[in-house]
This record gives structure tokens, sequence and C-alpha cells, in this order.
């Protein structure tokens, strides 16, 4: 029986003076090399998963944010964590449905100075 850790993460925010792009990329570049590597530095298995899976999803694309609001919980290495807004701003599409992955370097989620564009109809 493995026991499910939970941690909190605030992703770290894109350059909020930039005119185009997400305010916010989850999960950050910062955490797959801090603390998704952190997670799997034990492994005795040099084959580690090179990704995180999406177990709860508490925001919903062109919804609003606001800083510290969660934005989804993953697990990775039986660790369960909280990924929150570093700033405010609208979420941007899903990079993957619950049940899912998001494999390093994907982005499973961007918050945005306004909604993107209309809603679309996709499996998620």
């Amino acid at each position: 029986h493995l026991s499910t850790h939970r941690r909190a993460f605030s992703a770290v925010s894109v350059d909020e003076n930039a005119e185009a792009g997400p305010l916010q990329v989850i999960p950050t570049q910062e955490f797959w090399e801090d603390v998704y590597d952190d997670l799997h530095k034990n492994e005795e298995n040099a084959e580690k998963k090179e990704g995180i899976k999406i177990l709860t999803w508490y925001k919903r694309p062109r919804e609003a944010v606001a800083v510290g609001a969660k934005i989804l919980e993953v697990e990775a290495a039986g660790v369960v964590l909280e990924m929150k807004a570093s700033v405010a701003g609208y979420l941007g599409r899903y990079g993957a449905a619950e049940g899912g992955f998001v494999m390093r370097g994907e982005i499973a989620a961007t918050i945005t100075r306004e909604p993107e564009g209309e809603p679309v109809v996709s499996e998620f």
C-alpha cells in the first residue's frame, strides 16, 4: 500500500510586462527541474516516468482565476501536488483531461490576460 503525500506548489509566473503570451505557464520549467526531479531523485529505476498525472481540474478554460487559486491537482512519484495561480487572469485550454498525463516540457494550462477565443468542444 502506497501512501499518498500532499504538497502545494505555486508555479512561477511568466514576465507580467510582456505584451503577448501567457501570464503563467503550468507547470513551469522550474517545476520540472526542481520539484519533479527532487521527487524522483531517490528512485532506483533510472527510467523514471517523465510525466505527471492530472487528478483534478479546479478551474475550467476561460474561467477567471485569482492569485493563489487552486488550478489543478497532479500526482508525481506518489505525491499529490496542488498547482496554484501566482497571477490573476483567465485559465487557458487544458493540456490533458483528468486521468491523463502531461509529459516533461509540456503545458497543462496557461493563465492569460483575457479569456482565450470561443470555447472549443473537445474530448476533455
